[in-house]
């Protein structure tokens, strides 16, 4: 340790993007133990950045920070399968950047010309600005709401409920989502308002019932935060309105 070099919190903050209270969260969970100066301040050595590397690559894959730990904690973990996994979502990744890239030429050459740019690329380029900005609005809405140990329980539910494929979970949703407001409008009382809210609460009890009782409450409260603070494309209100709708004329 005494040869590397060492880098204080401040300095892993601004160069790996991570924020402080993350990197203090990670110490108490048991994931890293940065050494201490004689002034007691924490100074994080290569192997302590490895492990914080480990750590951003298995969350981004959806792991929560329990399993994390529970997987830095086998014999036979290995580092290497990490990076190489790494690796294919990178290439991965960049064959969507690359994508996009060439649907940004495609219409800027377009427009350069004069001409109207395809429906094909006009399709791609709204699909890749739409991700961004959901994904962008999510993280940010989510880190000012929940601390990291909060966000970790989240994953955790969302693994337990979609039993490691959230992903497909969410389809569902989208789908019920968008059959819903392709209905609209229609009477909340009618038989196929019906049988869509009996197919929206078959789709949330899962997730109800992985809720621990001590999180109910600041969901709820979050989920109200949510509908006022995030842009409004991210939010459907006419289909949430009609939840709602249906939902009341079913208790009548």
């Amino acid at each position: 340790m005494a040869n590397e070099s060492l880098l204080s919190i401040g300095e892993v903050v601004k160069r790996t993007g991570l924020t402080e209270r993350a990197l203090r969260y990670y110490e108490q969970f048991g994931l890293i133990k940065p050494a201490r100066t004689e002034a007691g301040r924490r100074v994080y050595g290569a192997g302590d950045l490895t492990t914080l590397h480990h750590i951003t690559i298995l969350k981004r894959a959806g792991f929560s920070l329990k399993r994390i730990r529970d997987l830095f904690a086998r014999p036979d973990f290995d580092g290497g399968a990490i990076i190489a996994a790494q690796i294919m979502s990178l290439e991965a990744e960049k064959t969507a950047i690359d994508n996009a890239i060439t649907a940004l030429h495609a219409a800027r050459k377009a427009a350069s010309r004069g001409r109207a740019i395809g429906v094909e690329a006009l399709c791609s380029l709204i699909q890749i600005g739409e991700r961004k900005m959901q994904e962008e609005a999510w993280k940010q809405f989510y880190e000012k709401h929940f601390t990291p140990e909060e966000i970790d329980q989240w994953k955790a539910i969302k693994e337990k409920v979609a039993g490691g494929d959230f992903e497909g979970y969410r389809a569902k949703w989208d789908d019920l989502f968008r059959r819903i407001e392709a209905a609209l409008p229609m009477d909340p009382a009618s038989s196929k308002a019906q049988a869509f809210l009996a197919e929206w609460n078959a789709l949330l009890k899962p997730f109800a019932e992985a809720i621990p009782a001590d999180m109910k409450p600041k969901n709820a409260a979050v989920e109200r935060m949510a509908q006022s603070e995030l842009p409004k494309g991210l939010i459907n209100r006419p289909v949430i309105d009609f939840y709602k709708a249906a939902t009341a004329a079913a208790k009548k």
